[in-house]
This record gives structure tokens, C-alpha cells and sequence, in this order.
């Protein structure tokens, strides 16, 4: 859908190519096929967008206006955060309000509101059809929705677990750290050719001779870069959550920048020095491959690319690794009689392993509760744990520490480099590591 209202834009070629890369992409194409909200989330927000765009500037079909307000309703039945859109919407509205001079600022304006009312009104009846749980208690599930949201984002955790909104404890961060973070995590979960693309767009959007873009696209291209700068703004500015996926927005937007920035850059090339037609759609099919070259050392765990021009992965510990040492395991020939005692397992490794799993809980470790997890690893056959997730799980060291230096791992798994998964034989593990951590 994305590809169809793009090419009336910009033609197929250059849509086509757009909607690749950030399809293609290795943060996105690693989430996507995780089934992880935020992919689909932000192709809805990416629709919705496009058919909002062809409304006010290119076809006044009351059919883009509805696909455009039904899938922001998706994108909220998806994740609340998308909300984001309407700040973007309410700027193309404004826009077209003082674009438009064939009328009275009242009757303009009017006609705004109308246009607002009918996206809006799709979208809350494409929400309440498709949630049974608003045909019940709309005002509860709101409150619920919404109220996780800003508890998130301002207090850290859900609401059953701060118990309430107190706004007058809402902080968000002062500096420019989380914003920081956040655009550390959009460089290093993206290629060269996102980068490339999306500098061409930047300076084809301010360009003014003939190789520039057509207003609409402009606008276009202007729309995005909000975008995608207001989700990190969102994330980067509130104290909540920092995991890059959330601003898988970002990525999608900045993508199909890049995109629309690369084609018209070959176009423009092609009229400079008479190339054909054929050349510019070779070198857009050769621009595709090496999206997806980028990414094919990676597999099957795309989601942790990494650029090389920086320091780590956006993303890492999502469980990637662990299907390894459960096929480790099952290949010895008691495999199905052992217990594995295992640190993140829960379908990461059980489902892959046809032994016993004994979750070895995060709440445990985080709260202390040594005499359980000494006694469930003493019934067990092998420990897994999981050390690539140190950094944002630092009670883990309550763990790891006391066992490195002690007892060497019956085997270690390296993924691109990285030391993932320790897999210790219980029967190896000496009495002085039970009763450090019984001291802990």
C-alpha cells in the first residue's frame, strides 16, 4: 500500500526502491520477522502518512483521506506511541490552511477542521471495531492504554506497578543524553546507503535548479524528517524506556528519505550525462543488493547490525544465540534426560531443547533470592547463561562473577565476534561457588 501511494508521487521506480530499503534494512527486516510491534506499527504510521500527503496536495479523494485515518487507527491498536503522527498531521494541516488564499482565513480554517474530523473519525471507529475490549469498557481500556503510556514514558514502568500517574513526579531528561542515545542507536542500526540516500535528500530538498524535487515532494521529504525527528525527541526527552526499537519510526521515515534521495540523485546524474532509463534502474537494483549485503552476515539475527563506523549494535540480548545452546545440548546422546538451568530461556531455548528448562529467573537474581536459584541449579545437569546482556542487566555480575575465574564453561558461542552464551556442566561447578552465592 505504502509502494502504491508513493509511486503517484514519485514514479514507481523511485517508490519501489524506497519502500526496499527500509523494508530490506537489517534493524527492520530483523524485527519484522520477530513479529515485534513496532515494525508493523511503523508501516501503518508510514501509510497513513502518505495517504494524508496525497489528500492535501495531490488527489482530494475522500478514499485517501479514510485509508489515511483507518490506519493511524491501526497504529494505535499497535502501539500508543504512534501518537506521534498527529503531531505531523496537524502540521501538513497548517500548512494547507495558510497555503490556500482562495478564501476567508474562517472558511479555511473550517474546512481544516472537516478534514481532521473525517481522519479522526476513521481512525476512532477503526479502533473501537476492531478492540472488543472498547465495546465493553471504552473508558477503562483508554485509561489503561494511555495511562501505561505516559507511565512509561515518564515514570519508568506500568501503571500496576507505579500504581498511579502522579504528573507532579514526571521528569524528563534535562540534557541532550537521551536524544544522544537514540541518534547513536539510528547511525549504528543503519548502512551506509541509508546514510548516503538521506544526505542527497537533505540537499535536493534545498536545492532550486531543474535536478530539484516538485513541491509536493518536498513537502514530502519535509514530512518524514519531522517524523522521524519527533519520535526521537519523544523517546530521547522522556524518562522511560531506551530501547532502540522504539524508534523503529525513525528508521522507516529516514529510509524512504534516503530512498526518494537516491533515486532523484540517479535521475539527476542520468539527465547530466545522458544515461538511459536502464541505468538508473541497474544502479537502483545494485543499490537494493548491497542493502541486503550488508545485512546477510548478520542472519538470522538482523536485528543486531551493526555500521562499522561505530562502537556496538543497537541492539543486542534480545535471546539471539540461545537456539544454539539448546541445539548444543540436544545433540549429546542423553539429551532429552538433561535439566538445563537457563538465564533468559523461556521459548529462546525451550522450545528448541527437548530436555527439561528451569527458567533461572531475572527476579531472583535482581531481589536476591539465592537459596532458590542454588538449589534449582543443583537439580540441574547445565547452567546456560547469557553475559552478552551485562551492560543493561548489571545484577547478572551477582552470577557471572563468582563463577569466572573459578570454572571454565564447558563450551562458549560467539556471535559476530561477541561472547553470548556460557554453558557450565553442574557437575563441574565447585562447592565454594554455591556458598558465594549464599553469602551474596
Amino acid at each position: 500500500t505504502a509502494f502504491f501511494l508513493l509511486s503517484s508521487l514519485v514514479g514507481q521506480n523511485i517508490a519501489f526502491f524506497s519502500i526496499a530499503l527500509a523494508t530490506i534494512s537489517p534493524f527492520f527486516l530483523g524485527h519484522s520477522r520477530l513479529l515485534n510491534m513496532e515494525s508493523m506499527g511503523a508501516m501503518f504510521v508510514l501509510v497513513s502518512l502518505l495517504g494524508m500527503h496525497i489528500y492535501l496536495t495531490h488527489d482530494r479523494k475522500l478514499y485517501y483521506l479514510l485509508l489515511s485515518g483507518a490506519t493511524f487507527g491501526l497504529a494505535q491498536l499497535n502501539k500508543s506511541t504512534s501518537i506521534a503522527l498527529l503531531g505531523v498531521v496537524g502540521v501538513m494541516l497548517l500548512v494547507e490552511l495558510f497555503k490556500q488564499t482562495d478564501s476567508s482565513l474562517g472558511i479555511r480554517f473550517g474546512k481544516s477542521v472537516r478534514v481532521f474530523s473525517i481522519w479522526f473519525g476513521a481512525a476512532a471507529l477503526v479502533y473501537f471495531i476492531l478492540w472488543p475490549g472498547m465495546w465493553v469498557d471504552p473508558a477503562r481500556m483508554l485509561r489503561e492504554v494511555y495511562g501505561n503510556a505516559f507511565s512509561y514514558a515518564f515514570q519508568g514502568a506500568r501503571l500496576d506497578v507505579t500504581e498511579e500517574l502522579n504528573p507532579a513526579e514526571f521528569s524528563v531528561v534535562t540534557r541532550f543524553d537521551g536524544i544522544l542515545l537514540y541518534l547513536r542507536y539510528w547511525l549504528s542500526g543503519t548502512t551506509f546507503i541509508t546514510w548516503l540516500g538521506l544526505i542527497f535528500s537533505i540537499a535536493f530538498l534545498f536545492s532550486k535548479g531543474e535536478q530539484g524535487l516538485t513541491t509536493n515532494v518536498r513537502a514530502l521529504l519535509g514530512y518524514l524528517g519531522l517524523l522521524g525527528i519527533l519520535f526521537i525527541l519523544m523517546f530521547g526527552i522522556a524518562q522511560g524506556r531506551n530501547h532502540a526499537h522504539y524508534i523503529m519510526n525513525t528508521f522507516v521515515a529516514f529510509d524512504v528519505m534516503a530512498g526518494i534521495g537516491w533515486g532523484v540523485a540517479l535521475q539527476w546524474a542520468g539527465s547530466r550525462w545522458k544515461g538511459s532509463t536502464y541505468t538508473t534502474v541497474t544502479a537502483l537494483v545494485v543499490l537494493v543488493l548491497l542493502q541486503i549485503g550488508f545485512g546477510l552476515s548478520y542472519a538470522p539475527y538482523y536485528f543486531t547490525f551493526k555500521n562499522p563506523l561505530m562502537a556496538e549494535a543497537a541492539t543486542l540480548g534480545y535471546g539471539e544465540g540461545l537456539s544454539e545452546a539448546a541445539d548444543y545440548l540436544a545433540e549429546k546422546p542423553n539429551g532429552r534426560e538433561l535439566t538445563a538451568y537457563v538465564y533468559n530461556g523461556m521459548g529462546t531455548f525451550s522450545y528448541y531443547f527437548p530436555g527439561k528448562t528451569v527458567i533461572l529467573k531475572r527476579a531472583n537474581v535482581y531481589y536476591g533470592d539465592f537459596a532458590t536459584i542454588t538449589d534449582e541449579l543443583r537439580n540441574s545437569d547445565y547452567l546456560i547463561l547469557y553475559p552478552i546482556t551485562r551492560k543493561i542487566h548489571p545484577e547478572t555480575e551477582k552470577v557471572l562473577g563468582v563463577l569466572e575465574g573459578v570454572v571454565e564453561p564447558e563450551k562458549t558461542i560467539f556471535i559476530n565476534g561477541l561472547e553470548y552464551i556460557q554453558i557450565y556442566r553442574v557437575a563441574d561447578i565447585p562447592e565454594l561457588v554455591y556458598e558465594a552465592l549464599m553469602e551474596q
